[in-house]
């Protein structure tokens, strides 16, 4: 475990010099010498690797000495599902990001020709010859084919390239995933290499079960399972009896005919093919002009499954989309131009990184350079672009931003509370206004579903006490307008609108910054100015009125220079005049993007070094812009740094706020892309539940100090126990080490498993901490399975070297306590005492190694494969019920997994962006909607799911998943604002409007619907 938290190490510290393209070029092999019979160590070469990255760094080379009149690119955008309304990325216009960089390339003296007048023109050339078809529109693909421009590959071209590759490549291809893993087991055999081929295939084993369809998975698992367990035989005996009968257990899984899982079969396969008087052809969606190539990347297999096969690394890519590579890598050979967030490639199958030349990875891509528009709130998912996809990333900003100004009847509601106050508060109040006034005010609020964001049902606002409900409703109004949200989408070179730079700067000004030693901001300056009070104490209409007044002044500074804006504002301020200058700095780096993103995609296409920068969301993290950067996760401070342990003290008393001290565990959940914004935030907050803190060492990872002092931090292993007098706790609460049960993603698992093993053993060392009270409990002893008890605390304790032991008692440490129970119940089932241990301390859990996603937006938009919701959380629980500890890792088991998920119903997850929100994204649903249903499913009955708000650092939240959800609704979907900067991208923007929203919408509907009322469908 330390070698591979060391190899994550160095590849991120060359990073963060802009090195990318890690190959591993060699390794040290141990042999006994036959002169001496010592045993010996060499290094020994990967020749075929050595050759791959030798002729990479030539291709870059020849990017610097090739003009660029001769230059061949692609361009690569994304269409899925295949389809004509997918053409997009995440929050990027990908349409007129095309554009402006065809007249880019041909401004920078690219040949090209025939180029579109403007984007509409461009949009419906691509809708017509750039997209993808699936099977199902045999129709359409003829359609496609006849049309001038679209190129036909013959398959024959495709099938002399095909052929060259490795035999391994090949088979996976052709044969599919079970002919491919045989086939390693098969070479384990034969090398004597056996050790790890039984964890290897029940990683293999969790993936392609979570593939099968509904209809046969019974019958399927069945087959696999004999498959796995006569390959195991095979392996653990050598014995040739056991392969023979894996063979006719394959046999018997050929038979179910489930396509992509016997393979694509011999080229060409029958995706995307047409015959020409005979001959057979690939199509090759896309549009050529000149030197220049733009098409969408090949769809990743069959359509049906194609949402579980985008980040699927086990099954292999078709030959339609092997083709297409192959026909980017051989006519447009320079470069390779991806658009956004994000593509396939870098999800194929192949190792988790310092790929080789026979993972698909390199096969697609070859030698051609990759460059990589990526957002820059993408930091996470970029890294696999950059490590999967050999790319040097371009970071591209985020979507403008905005506060949630009072539309209609917020607006409404906002005068009637004011109206009611002024009353309320007058020497001539007026009862019967006031009554009047009451009953307009609350059935205002059941008129518009406001019930439902303050999770108040409606009875209880209509009878009760207004004054009660008063200052519920302002913080309700003023949460709302605290809420950002995307300005309609970003494209790469188009400039934004002077109203939609303005509200983002505005925005940035409203965090605190420093003047003479003391902190202040813009909308508190405006506030005094105006009202000689802070802006959070202001009511909502003045707090509108503030709002209003700081994007003007932005707006200003866009137009006139910072004196005539100081002048005619007249506040006079040494404060405000620091604002000024920091609104107008800002304003001009947001402008220097729009040309950066393109200058850096011409200067990456010389070959040029790309100058590097971190991630994150630019409101946020302002550091991210100019944007056009190679990004790089910044782990010179390796995670979590002390600034992230220190910040998640308040996390961890959010955490708490809704319960109380008698409970025992939470469910968490952790997303990479959220570790990789609040730099292992979250991470920390686990460990102050459980009494632990991290260990920090200096490195010299970042250099050194003017004093040869080392400046960066690395993490140990192992965290120190804080003592439960110390513990972060809210006030009043009895000090206790409460339970977690980690629910992750892959990538997680993939880019911080450093990080997961920093967890696991924080699990290990709070059942340390009651270590002596367990093994001198006498009524324990008279335990029919003591021996087997003790034995599994003493084998947990020799995973630490029996670190930190002590007496603490059980009903102070709920991880011992829980441990104890879980043992039992364990070796009541016929567990063995290391497993039993092993299986009651595993508390971290994700999708099966190599593998990504939780399967369930799958099967949500699938409804007619599934009757009952009992049948996704039963999926849900095979799917990711795959076990990470240092004994476990990716092994799965269903039966720990139900375990680790009972006796709890809070479930707390987090949002640590305004760009991302719950309803626009299907990974949201997908994990944590298939928690809460899997949760739900087990206990039957609902759990708490509060979500951790802290994409303010400042100014952090929790709330219900209720809350979020509907303050979404009426911030985003319901906000005229919003669909109005939707509206205003076109074909872009209703794709978010539509397919999105309401795809989304239905994921919550199937997987909490007590959270979605039917009048959000009205």
């Amino acid at each position: 475990t330390t070698e591979k938290s060391d190899k994550w190490w160095h590849i991120t510290i060359s990073e963060s010099q802009g090195i990318f393209d890690a190959t591993f070029v060699g390794g040290v092999d141990s042999f006994i010498s036959n002169k001496t019979g010592a045993m010996l160590k060499t290094f020994v070469p990967v020749g075929e690797n050595i050759e791959l990255l030798a002729n990479r760094l030539d291709s870059w080379v020849d990017l610097q000495y090739t003009p660029n009149i001769d230059k061949m690119i692609s361009i690569i955008y994304y269409n899925y599902p295949p389809g004509k309304q997918n053409i997009g990325a995440s929050y990027l216009d990908a349409i007129t990001s095309v554009y402006n960089m065809l007249y880019t390339l041909n401004d920078a003296g690219y040949n090209l020709t025939d180029l579109p007048n403007n984007v509409s023109e461009l949009e419906d050339m691509m809708i017509a010859c750039g997209i993808n078809v699936a099977n199902w529109a045999p129709g359409e693909i003829e359609k496609l084919a006849n049309r001038s421009g679209v190129t036909l590959l013959p398959v024959e071209e495709y099938r002399q390239w095909f052929d060259s590759l490795d035999d391994i490549v090949k088979l996976q291809v052709s044969e599919g995933p079970v002919a491919y893993i045989s086939e390693i087991v098969k070479k384990s055999v034969s090398l004597n290499y056996t050790d790890e081929v039984n964890s290897m295939l029940d990683d293999w084993y969790g993936q392609i079960k979570s593939l099968l369809p509904e209809n046969q998975t019974a019958v399927a698992i069945n087959c696999l399972d004999k498959i796995v367990n006569s390959l195991k035989l095979y392996a653990n005996t050598s014995s040739y009896d056991y392969y023979e009968e894996f063979l006719g257990y394959y046999a018997e899984f050929k038979d179910l005919g489930i396509a992509g899982l016997n393979g694509w079969g011999e080229a060409p396969g029958n995706i995307m093919i047409v015959n020409r008087e005979g001959i057979d052809y690939f199509v090759i969606p896309g549009l050529t002009f000149g030197n220049v190539f733009i098409g969408p990347e090949p769809q990743r297999g069959w359509e049906a499954d194609i949402e579980n096969l985008y980040h699927c690394t086990a099954v292999a890519p078709t030959h339609q989309y092997l083709a297409a590579y192959y026909y980017m890598q051989t006519r447009y050979s320079n470069a390779m131009v991806f658009v956004g967030r994000h593509a396939t490639h870098e999800w194929l199958p192949g190792k988790e990184v310092l790929l080789s030349y026979n993972d698909y990875g390199s096969v697609v891509v070859g030698d051609v350079p990759q460059v990589y528009f990526y957002i820059t709130d993408g930091l996470a998912e970029a890294i696999q672009a950059k490590r999967r996809g050999f790319a040097v990333l371009i970071s591209h900003l985020d979507s403008p931003k905005s506060f949630t100004h009072l539309y209609g009847n917020l607006t409404v509601l906002a005068n009637l509370l004011e109206e009611y106050e002024i009353n309320h508060n007058s020497i001539n109040r007026d009862m019967d206004l006031e009554e009047n006034l009451s009953n307009e005010i609350k059935n205002l609020i059941i008129a518009n579903n406001y019930h439902l964001t303050l999770c108040i049902s409606q009875e209880d606002v209509m009878n009760g006490d207004i004054n009660l409900l008063i200052p519920t409703l302002y913080k309700f109004l003023k949460e709302t307008q605290d809420t950002l949200y995307p300005l309609g989408l970003h494209a790469i070179g188009q400039k934004w609108t002077d109203d939609d730079l303005a509200n983002t700067v505005s925005i940035i000004l409203s965090h605190d910054f420093e003047v003479n030693g003391a902190k202040t901001n813009l909308l508190d300056q405006l506030s005094q100015y105006y009202y000689s009070a802070d802006y959070d104490s202001l009511s909502p209409l003045k707090r509108e009125f503030i709002l209003n007044k700081s994007v003007i002044i932005c707006k200003a500074l866009i137009y006139w220079d910072i004196e005539t804006v100081y002048d005619t504002m007249n506040i006079g301020t040494a404060e405000f005049s620091v604002s000024l200058n920091i609104a107008k700095g800002y304003i001009d780096l947001y402008n220097q993007c729009i040309g950066d993103e393109l200058n850096s995609m011409i200067a990456a296409l010389n070959g040029e070094y790309i100058h590097i920068n971190i991630g994150g969301e630019s409101v946020t993290v302002p550091q991210v812009i100019p944007t056009g950067a190679n990004m790089f996760q910044d782990q010179s401070s390796e995670l979590p740094t002390q600034d992230a342990w220190n910040y998640a003290k308040t996390l961890t008393l959010l955490t708490l706020a809704d319960l109380n001290d008698t409970t025992e565990k939470i469910i968490m959940g952790i997303w990479c892309v959220e570790t990789a914004r609040d730099d292992g935030a979250l991470v920390s907050t686990v460990l102050y539940l459980l009494g632990m803190e991290p260990v920090w060492h200096d490195s010299s990872s970042a250099g050194y100090d003017e004093e040869g002092l080392p400046t960066g931090k690395k993490v140990e292993d192992m965290p120190k126990v804080i003592a439960l007098e110390n513990l972060t706790r809210p006030d009043g609460w009895a000090k206790k080490r409460i339970d977690v049960t980690v629910i992750t993603s892959g990538l997680f698992r993939d880019l911080y498993s450093s990080q997961a093993l920093l967890i696991d053993n924080a699990f290990r060392l709070a059942l340390a901490r009651s270590y002596r009270t367990i093994l001198n409990d006498q009524a324990l002893k008279e335990n029919e399975y003591w021996p087997q008890i003790e034995e599994a605390l003493r084998s947990v304790m020799r995973s630490i070297s029996y670190q930190d032991t002590s007496n603490e008692s059980l009903e102070d440490n709920y991880v011992a306590k829980h441990w104890l129970e879980d043992c039992i119940y364990y070796l009541s089932l016929g567990y063995n005492s290391t497993d039993a241990g092993e299986n009651a301390i595993t508390r971290i859990f994700a999708p099966p190694n190599g593998d990504y996603g939780a399967g369930i937006s799958k099967l949500a938009s699938m409804s007619w494969t599934w009757n009952e919701t009992d049948e996704l959380s039963e999926f849900y629980i095979g799917r990711m019920g795959n076990m990470y500890s240092k004994y476990y890792w990716g092994e799965t088991d269903p039966i720990v997994f139900m375990r680790a998920l009972s006796n709890t119903d809070h479930i707390v997850v987090s949002r640590n962006t305004n760009q991302y929100g719950v309803l626009d994204n299907d990974d949201f649903f997908d994990y944590w909607g298939g928690l809460s249903m899997t949760v739900e499913y087990l206990s039957n009955k609902t759990p708490t799911m509060n979500v951790l708000m802290y994409a303010n650092k400042d100014n952090a939240y929790l709330a219900s998943f209720e809350k979020v959800f509907y303050n979404e609704l009426n911030t985003r979907y319901l906000n005229p604002e919003w669909i109005k900067g939707m509206m205003n991208e076109g074909y872009s923007g209703s794709r978010y409007m539509s397919n999105k929203f309401l795809s989304n919408l239905w994921g919550w509907q199937v997987t909490r619907p007590s959270s979605v009322a039917e009048s959000v469908w009205d």
